[in-house]
């Protein structure tokens, strides 16, 4: 049967009164507790507590109030409005003030097996004793102690006279929550300390007030991108502190938790990892094993060297401070921020103050010094106000792999291209991005480009000149200078469809008729539509959704069903994992100049082809290969001097030779 609750008709009178006392009593004078309590503000601060000497009087039942102080050495105490106690032998009685209703608190008198049975109205747990045995306290005496368990994984310490070490005062309910905020840290009797909860690192006082701005709050969210070795599986996750201390080796810490829900609030806590911040320092404690990795250092100058681990046995990698500024957040305030680069010294990481590492704030740097790191900072918020964006290619706070990822104009693709004159001697590789945010011409948002032309370079061009758009698989182009707009793809047309490619809005076009549809299959084995149209001129053009044209996905087709087209797609990456790779007579997704055959040195006829094509040379040619417009290998001979076509279909191809010296030369040909 459940402990009965009384609701007392509260007749308060101030009393003097005096009552023998017992040095293992619960109530009386002489003791008091010091309590360590973190707010949401992430400072930890000590109060101490005491009972008065003066009584209250309820339906003839003689309670003390408590009385507190937030300074360690003054007498100014303040009184604690929300309960009163009174203690009956072994049992110890809490009054509410504010319902008045009384529980049983601490019954010391329990044997193992013994249950102290909750209270309906608060949702208490009963409580089971499982072990009684004993502790010594600074002056040698012993204290009986009471396990008590509430039947999960919550084991609760009893000490008679002090009570529970989590937190003396309140229910037994709430040392059953990881959200607790107070905790005993030291109980001293006629102001001699006897019982310390972690005697080298607290003392009985502590104080922490983490520098400002500090990375451990409880009103900051971090909105993460993250993916599994970018292999396309990409996520959005928030982050946060949850406001609870975890005591581990004698020192506070803060777990964070998670959320996969844009505007959810399901939050699951990250049991793995607990976080401490002092002096500018924020460690990465593990709790696996039970070991600590300091991950940044705000106090370091240029010319420092941190040295970033993952785990306390890893030998970690020097990471060397290059700048130390500034950055400006949304409402305009200034945050400190750290560059520090990689051993390798080809790798830029950024620390911002309160934010973290941008690469991954919650996790050590030794991430961004790899290819492999798990995720990029989206935005950073404060009470649910962004303070800061990183990825500038992502729109907004929150990304959606699934829906997004098959748009073209999207953030999470590169393109690289690779282009020449006639694909002569003149070879350059350019790797393409869309630029975000958007820019609003004619009342519709459009996406610039972006390029880089040097594979180690980190500074983006932005075009100016051009702009895209799409909408339900249309993607048009807009001219800057001429303010007009043409379609360049349509992924909803159909077998037989027709389509009109222009270059510009006055260009008459190149009809295209669609002749097949079916799948493509990229390297992560997902498919995309394909669509394959002919042009005028009997040549085959592909547009892969999500790739666009595959001889150049962000130009007008009709650039493709031309003779002097010189463009053709290397590599197609989402992510920075390649998804598609084009030209197949090149490696990898990058290609600088080679050394090309001279053209006084080598003679190929006839173009147009009709059967034959013939090659005289000064040095022999060693090899000889054939590849379609979509990169395709059509043909390959070694040692040649003319090669037989018959089986070739009509069309535009590409002729690569090698020589003797290893010099190289790509022609056009046209196959009749």
């Amino acid at each position: 049967m459940k402990q009965a609750i009384f609701t007392l008709a509260l007749i308060t009178s101030f009393i003097p009164f005096t009552f023998s006392q017992s040095e293992t009593d619960f109530v009386n004078f002489d003791n008091q507790w010091n309590l360590l309590t973190s707010d949401n503000g992430g400072h930890a601060s000590t109060n101490k507590y005491r009972f008065n000497e003066d009584s209250i009087t309820v339906n003839n039942l003689v309670y003390f109030t408590m009385k507190y102080s937030g300074e360690e050495l003054s007498q100014d105490w303040t009184s604690y409005e929300q309960a009163a106690y009174r203690q009956e032998e072994k049992k110890v009685y809490q009054l509410n003030l504010f319902d008045s209703t009384e529980v049983l608190l601490y019954d010391f008198s329990l044997e193992i097996g013994d249950v102290l049975l909750g209270t309906d109205y608060i949702g208490e747990p009963d409580l089971t004793v499982v072990e009684i045995d004993s502790i010594q306290l600074e002056d040698g005496s012993m204290r009986k102690q009471l396990h008590m368990s509430s039947g999960n994984s919550c084991t609760i310490q009893w000490v008679e006279g002090l009570g529970s070490i989590v937190y003396a005062f309140n229910s037994a309910m709430y040392t059953c929550f990881t959200d607790i905020g107070t905790t005993l840290i030291c109980f001293s009797q006629n102001d001699t300390p006897l019982f310390y909860e972690n005697e080298d690192f607290f003392g009985c006082w502590y104080e922490s007030s983490p520098p400002e701005p500090n990375l451990i709050t409880f009103g900051s969210q971090w909105n993460i991108l993250s993916s599994s070795q970018f292999d396309g599986n990409q996520s959005t996750t928030k982050h946060r502190f949850r406001a609870s201390p975890q005591f581990l080796n004698g020192k506070i810490y803060f777990q964070t938790e998670r959320s996969s829900e844009e505007n959810g609030s399901d939050w699951l806590l990250n049991d793995n990892y607990a976080y401490r911040e002092e002096d500018e320092k924020v460690y990465l404690y593990n709790i696996t094993d039970s070991t600590e990795v300091l991950i940044h250092d705000f106090g370091l100058s240029v010319g420092d060297i941190f040295i970033s681990k993952q785990y306390i046995s890893d030998p970690g990698i020097e990471l060397i401070v290059t700048t130390v500024d500034t950055v400006q957040l949304a409402d305009e305030s200034d945050r400190k921020r750290i560059l520090l680069n990689c051993e390798s010294g080809d790798f830029e990481i950024q620390w911002v103050e309160g934010i973290g590492n941008i690469d991954y704030p919650l996790l050590s740097t030794i991430y961004s010094c790899f290819f492999d790191v798990p995720g990029s900072l989206l935005c950073y918020s404060e009470n649910g106000e962004t303070l800061y964006e990183d990825i500038s290619n992502v729109e907004g706070c929150w990304y959606d792999y699934d829906t997004e990822v098959n748009n073209l104009v999207n953030s999470a693709s590169e393109w690289h291209i690779l282009t020449s004159s006639q694909f002569n001697s003149d070879l350059k590789t350019a790797k393409v991005r869309f630029d975000y945010p958007e820019k609003i011409y004619n009342g519709l948002e459009y996406y610039h480009l972006e390029s880089i032309d040097d594979p180690g370079s980190a500074n983006w061009i932005l075009d100016e000149t051009q702009a895209f758009r799409e909408e339900e698989e249309k993607i048009y182009i807009y001219n800057v200078a001429n303010n007009s707009e043409i379609l360049i793809h349509d992924f909803g047309l159909n077998i037989g469809d027709t389509f009109l490619s222009k270059q510009s809005v006055d260009d008459p076009g190149t009809t295209l008729t669609v002749t097949d549809i079916d799948s493509l299959e990229l390297i992560d084995g997902s498919l995309r539509k394909r669509i394959k149209l002919n042009c005028e001129l009997n040549n085959t053009i592909s547009w892969v959704k999500g790739i666009g044209n595959i001889s150049y996905p962000l130009a007008g087709t009709v650039s493709s069903c031309q003779l002097e087209f010189n463009t053709q797609i290397l590599c197609y990456s989402e992510f920075g994992q390649t998804q598609y790779e084009g030209v197949s007579n090149f490696e990898g997704c990058w290609v600088t100049a080679v050394e090309e055959i001279p053209d006084l040195e080598i003679t190929i006829y006839p173009n147009p082809v009709i059967n034959h094509i013939y090659i005289d040379a000064e040095n022999s040619i060693t090899n000889a290969k054939i590849y379609n417009l979509q990169g395709q290998l059509v043909l390959e001979k070694v040692d040649v001097s003319s090669m037989e076509l018959v089986d070739i279909n009509t069309g535009m191809y590409f002729l690569h030779l090698v020589n003797s010296k290893g010099q190289e030369l790509t022609k056009k040909i046209l196959v009749e």
